[in-house]
């Protein structure tokens, strides 16, 4: 008996201990220990740095070895490329050999592959050794590194120099050492745990023992009791620092301590409350657990977004901008400065057009759950206020969509996107209003493509077919085959253009250019996201079109979001445009005023 008392309490100990890991070292460290020793992937991170045309062509390579050159990695001051290979628990050697392109200083990186779970990124560890550069050994010892702890080696090149690169690596071989130095692994609270845990442990054995023997209740009953003490602590095991909730759209409860400039917090018991309902372990899994309930409702709704489950409509919900019904002033301050934007083109020699999307909304009214009268009444109002006033162009093709929406669908059933069918509508009528000013602009017809249907989603940056982003607000799970039943139009041109990409910290921008073109006008294309369907059509009317995206921009605050010149001033004087198209959504304009702040 006494034997079987001592294994319980060592099992116990063992599951106090592994459950307050986030006490005694980082928050993924199991995840991180068993991906490292299951790992089969190192990768090489290297770039030539100089001007905007420096980068690496591959000479010869070792066959395991698979490169690319990611769109993020292309740089102002050059192209990077990654060099991936494939690991085993044995050392094996990798060579591959480069050319450089441009004088400048290559950078070589030794790192792990980006894995993260609950989207935070954690180490993978890959085990190098015998790294050398034309022959000159800059690495010999085993050395682990990953993702966020990289070993660098840099050295200068000359353009059309040769760089031999020579490395040995492995899966990695967990040591001890890798607690402290990966892990932030604190072996005193670590012991101090383990040896209260063990503690408790031995008491609670003996104490469920001393409750079966004496007051005879069954094993279920003590089982209950020792669940039910067990989940009253398992809130409290990890507290989630987040200051905001992206599943609700909303800022968390902060922490206001008991004591304070001011004495004491009276109001101390209510704001802690709050704060540990905002920020429990597991709070994420409850709001998924009760979306995933609502599903026997015709109506899913948490916030960010509204799922009619009868027809499969989902419309986003965010909040709206903090504006007045029909104040004057605010519509007038960001009139003025679309109007700052036109005195800028017109200084140099551009001529602007500005296109606004409808709100999806607005089109498919009848589909809303959670119909938006105010937010649209108001939008409307400011945008004929724009269009009665301005100088310049305003295109807002909400009558031909209307008109269009039921032969086939102009905005996705899952995202707030317009489809390429509903981007072509728009297109053909912006295209229509430069040829007034340009006649030499041609527009692409129906029969200069290839058409297709899909059920998925396309709408954004990557250009990758997907369910839907207003779907993925929802964070439920629901059958894909169930939620996607519709087809919807797709555009490819019979002429592929690679646009170049450039998706870097502050930058974000497309180039195109069409050696077909009839005309030699030049055009700058700016604005959200419903760009992205548009450039199907887009670069196809004019000789080369630069596309500057203003929102969801790496590393852009939502404040400077609508700062076009701040960002992009110089590359458009420097590209000398003809035109220049900014396009955005109904739900955008509030952030015109920002065009021309710096």
């Amino acid at each position: 008996m006494a034997k079987k008392r001592f294994i319980l309490s060592i099992l116990c100990t063992l599951l106090f201990t592994l459950a307050l890991s986030p006490f005694y070292a980082m928050e993924n460290m199991k995840y991180s220990i068993l991906k490292s020793q299951s790992n089969d992937i190192s990768r090489i991170d290297i770039v030539n740095s100089g001007t905007s045309s420096n980068r690496l062509e591959i000479i010869q390579h070792s066959p395991e070895i698979k490169s690319s050159y990611p769109g993020w990695f292309k740089r102002p001051n050059g192209q990077g490329m990654v060099l991936e290979t494939s690991l085993k628990s044995r050392w094996k050697n990798f060579d591959i050999t480069l050319k450089a392109v441009g004088n400048g200083r290559v950078n070589i990186a030794l790192l792990g592959p980006d894995i993260r779970n609950n989207n935070k990124r954690f180490p993978v560890l890959v085990d190098y050794k015998k790294l050398s550069i034309n022959g000159k050994e800059v690495l010999s010892t085993r050395k682990s590194f990953w993702h966020d702890k990289r070993f660098n080696h840099a050295i200068n090149v000359k353009n059309g120099d040769v760089i031999k690169v020579s490395f040995t690596a492995r899966r990695h071989h967990f040591r001890v050492s890798d607690l402290r130095r990966f892990y932030n692994f604190n072996w005193y609270i670590f012991s101090s745990i383990l040896i209260v845990a063990f503690l408790l442990s031995r008491k609670l054995v003996n104490y469920v023992a001393m409750f079966k023997v004496e007051k005879k209740y069954s094993r279920i009953d003590i089982a209950l009791i020792c669940f039910f003490f067990a989940v009253l602590f398992m809130p409290m095991l990890k507290i989630d620092n987040d200051e905001k909730s992206l599943q609700e759209n909303r800022m968390l409860a902060k922490y206001i301590p008991l004591f304070n400039n001011k004495g004491i917090n009276l109001q101390y018991g209510k704001q802690f409350d709050s704060w540990f309902n905002d920020h429990f372990w597991g709070r994420n899994l409850a709001i998924k657990l009760n979306s995933t309930t609502q599903k026997i409702n015709k109506i899913i709704y948490n916030g960010k977004a509204a799922f009619n489950t009868e027809n499969n409509w989902i419309f986003n919900a965010g909040s709206k901008p903090n504006i007045k019904r029909n104040n004057m002033a605010q519509i007038e301050e960001n009139f003025s400065g679309l109007n700052k934007l036109n005195e800028f083109a017109e200084k140099n020699n551009i001529k602007l057009y500005v296109l606004v999307v409808p709100d999806k909304s607005n089109i498919y009214l009848e589909h809303n759950p959670h119909i938006r009268h105010y937010a649209e009444n108001l939008n409307e109002t400011a945008i004929k206020y724009f269009i009665n006033k301005a100088s310049f162009p305003i295109i807002y093709p909400y009558d031909e969509l209307m008109e269009q929406k039921d032969k086939e669908f102009v905005f996705f059933k899952t995202e707030h996107h317009w489809t390429e069918w509903g981007a072509y509508i728009g297109y053909q009528k912006l295209i229509n209003t430069i040829k007034l000013d340009f006649p030499s602009i041609p527009i692409v017809t129906e029969s200069d493509y290839d058409i297709f249907y899909n059920n998925k989603v396309r709408g954004d940056w990557d250009r990758k077919f997907a369910t839907g982003q207003t779907f993925k607000l929802l964070n439920i799970s629901y059958p894909e085959k169930k939620l996607l039943d519709t087809q919807y139009k797709y555009y490819t041109h019979k002429v592929k253009l690679s646009p170049k990409i450039v998706n870097i910290k502050h930058y974000r921008t497309k180039y195109f250019q069409y050696p077909n073109a009839s005309t030699k006008i030049r055009a700058i294309a700016t604005g959200t996201s419903m760009n992205e369907n548009l450039m199907q059509f887009l670069p196809y009317s004019f000789s080369e079109l630069k596309y500057f995206r203003l929102n969801n921009v790496r590393n852009v605050p939502n404040t400077d979001t609508f700062k076009l010149l701040k960002r992009y001033k110089k590359d458009i004087l420097e590209f000398k445009p003809d035109v220049l198209i900014l396009t955005i959504t109904a739900d955008n304009i509030w952030g015109l005023k920002n065009l021309t702040r710096n």
